[in-house]
């Protein structure tokens, strides 16, 4: 592709929180152009209710081409080959190129499926819209038998969230049986070990036992071998667990020695190239910070801003990530909100994170046309059917929504 006269290029790898973020900041003097294999931006942190049934997959993504088109750019729905960081393009197939002054590169991690035996083959990812839609519809066949065992690797956010969504749905199912393994010592790791303690006490009355301090070394269709020699019988595993840099950001050179990601200045400029910057999950900055979307929103809008900054030729801003609280779910048992060592429970927080994923949708697509007003009223029906009303479903029930406990 040519330059065109009206202004810089700007490529933007990759479209969920970081990169749509990246985009919606740029202005419309640059050409930018945003490519990702998928059609919709996902709102993943409540991907979780969707094994439930809770949320529907229609009502967790916005048409990337259809929102980027309103701000006056571009969307390529491909898949990257080739990111060619000294060529200054990006391979999208065997004669497709994009050619860039500038890469704002938010893929995310993948997962570390492959680094385990049969693991690719026989686990299902925990990661977009269609694996919990997935997940979901193994689970409606599995609950038709007497007795099912379901297996999540990885017990830190969103093992926990998913571990809450098995129990909301299936916990009065008595021949269900969890197996939750964590590499770490405690479930969350990194959090209050008060919390691990109060999840346990949620689940001491089902049939949830939990692996800390071990890892998986092989999963078969019906088997996960543990690193201490426990053989787990599984009917479904379900992978949670960390995440590994691309192979498209390795191949560049942007994640070299083993990294997790690929390492950037504070000004998430890449160590690697000074015309690309790194944002999101795919990120390593100098002082580590936890993988949550806030950060990644505010990842891709520094970004942007740096990006064009660069292109000006004026002094890139250090990133400074904004200190905020997470909310985790769990289930409709309960829901956490974690600042720091400090932990508040209460069954109303998840109030808190519906709202938050109500408002972020609202952001991003605002209810001002007619179809983002029909998809607005569609999300926020469905929260009050099954997330809403069912906490009044008897007079304690309602009186406990106003209590909050501290856990740390």
């Amino acid at each position: 592709m040519s330059k065109p006269a009206s202004g810089q290029r700007i490529a933007i790898l990759g479209g969920n929180f970081a990169g749509l973020s990246a985009a919606l900041a740029l202005p419309q003097k640059f050409e930018v152009t945003l490519i990702d294999a998928s059609p919709r931006f996902e709102w993943t942190p409540n991907i979780h209710e969707l094994v439930s049934g809770v949320k529907a997959p229609e009502h967790l993504g916005i048409d990337r081409k259809r929102l980027l088109r309103k701000h006056g750019h571009s969307f390529l729905q491909a898949r990257a080959q080739a990111l060619d960081v000294d060529g200054n393009r990006i391979r999208v197939s065997s004669a497709v190129y994009v050619d860039y002054d500038a890469c704002i590169v938010a893929t995310g991690g993948d997962t570390l499926r492959d680094r385990v035996k049969g693991a690719a083959e026989h686990s299902i990812p925990f990661r977009t819209v269609s694996d919990c839609h997935t997940i979901y519809e193994k689970l409606q066949k599995l609950a038709e038998r007497k007795k099912f065992t379901v297996t999540i690797v990885g017990g830190g956010v969103s093992g926990v969230e998913a571990l809450g969504e098995l129990l909301r749905s299936y916990r009065e199912h008595e021949g269900m049986t969890v197996h939750v393994v964590e590499a770490g010592p405690q479930l969350m790791p990194g959090a209050p070990p008060e919390l691990d303690e109060d999840i346990r006490a949620h689940c001491a009355d089902y049939d949830v036992q939990f692996h800390c301090g071990i890892t998986v070394e092989k999963i078969s269709a019906h088997s996960v071998w543990l690193s201490n020699a426990c053989l787990l019988p599984t009917d479904l595993t379900i992978w949670t667990a960390g995440q590994a840099i691309p192979r498209l950001l390795e191949d560049a050179g942007l994640g070299p020695g083993g990294e997790d990601g690929a390492p950037v200045k504070p000004s998430l400029q890449s160590v690697r190239k000074k015309n690309v910057f790194v944002a999101g999950d795919c990120a390593v900055l100098r002082k580590p910070i936890k993988r949550q979307a806030y950060h990644a929103i505010e990842m891709g809008e520094h970004a942007a801003a740096n990006c064009a900054r660069f292109l000006r030729g004026r002094k890139l801003k250090k990133y400074r990530p904004s200190r905020k609280p997470i909310l985790v779910a769990f289930g409709d048992l309960d829901t956490y909100l974690v600042a720091g060592r400090r932990v508040i429970a209460g069954r109303s927080l998840a109030g808190a994170k519906e709202a938050l994923f109500q408002g972020g949708m609202a952001l991003f697509a605002p209810p001002l046309g007619k179809e983002d007003a029909s998809q607005f009223y569609k999300r926020f029906s469905r929260s009050m059917t099954h997330l809403l009303l069912p906490q009044f479903d008897s007079l304690d029930a309602a009186m406990a929504l106003g209590r909050y406990r501290w856990v740390a």
